[in-house]
């Protein structure tokens, strides 16, 4: 058996049929290879349905794979966003089979949403669909993504905001909370996001060096995923030195409290 590229871009597979020796060919119905070798794969001569799959799929069925697939690979973030999308196409939509699913279908979705939320979040919502899709055609349920043809909503840009000192000055003077400003503060002199400034340890820091690594733990991982070094400026020296004069002195106040 071998796989050639035909008509328009599909890949059929070839094979000869062992009952009358001649040679056959049958569509794998897409025009990826990595697809069609998975088609190659699973295919079976003596089988009519060639493929061993369910004929039909539903939405709630599709859901258990995704997100199986999605907690074995996604950050939190990325599996709270496909639990909204499935939550929301379930309500919209209802339990369909996802091989009746058309472009219609996607369309609603879009205008029913838009109704509660951004076009921003209904953008990142259709592009999680589109990858959920992409996953029911990688498993052979369905040969065409509904969204192929689903034009996202368009977004002005907007013009990068920045605060002056003036600004900076404002902000921190309107937070009493002393460690929640200094979270405000850590974020403006490093550039990180509050998840990654909330799972900061000391490990982390290297002030002989001045460098703050941002990296991957247990229960935490970076958006990328990919572990950075954040160079630390004399303005963040301090506020870390403080921190740690800070941490220690509180140590020893406990110790001897507990002695005594």
């Amino acid at each position: 058996m071998f796989l050639s590229k035909g008509f328009r871009g599909y890949y059929y597979l070839y094979y000869t049929d062992e009952l009358t020796g001649k040679r056959k060919k049958i569509s794998t119905k897409t025009k990826v290879k990595a697809e069609a070798n998975q088609f190659l794969k699973l295919f079976n001569p003596e089988h009519t349905d060639r493929i061993k799959k369910p004929s039909l799929i539903y939405l709630d069925q599709l859901q258990g794979e995704v997100m199986k697939y999605a907690n074995n690979n996604l950050t939190r973030s990325s599996i709270y966003i496909y639990q909204g999308v499935f939550k929301s196409l379930f309500r919209i939509l209802g339990n369909k089979a996802i091989k009746y699913i058309p472009f219609t279908d996607i369309e609603l979705y879009k205008a029913e949403r838009i109704k509660q939320v951004s076009k921003t979040s209904v953008n990142i919502e259709l592009r999680t669909m589109k990858a959920i899709f992409n996953y029911a055609i990688k498993s052979l349920y369905i040969t065409e993504n509904p969204l192929r043809h689903i034009k996202p909503y368009p977004i002005p840009q907007k013009e990068r905001l920045s605060f002056d000192r003036e600004e900076i000055g404002l902000i921190l003077d309107t937070i009493s909370n002393e460690n929640i400003r200094n979270i405000v503060v850590f974020g403006l002199l490093t550039g990180c996001r509050l998840g990654e400034i909330l799972n900061t340890q000391w490990s982390d820091i290297n002030l002989n060096d001045r460098v703050l690594t941002i990296k991957n733990k247990p229960t935490f991982k970076t958006k990328t995923g990919k572990i950075r070094e954040i160079p630390i400026s004399d303005n963040l020296f301090k506020l870390l030195t403080n921190l740690l004069n800070r941490k220690l002195q509180t140590n020893v106040i406990a110790m001897f409290e507990a002695e005594g």
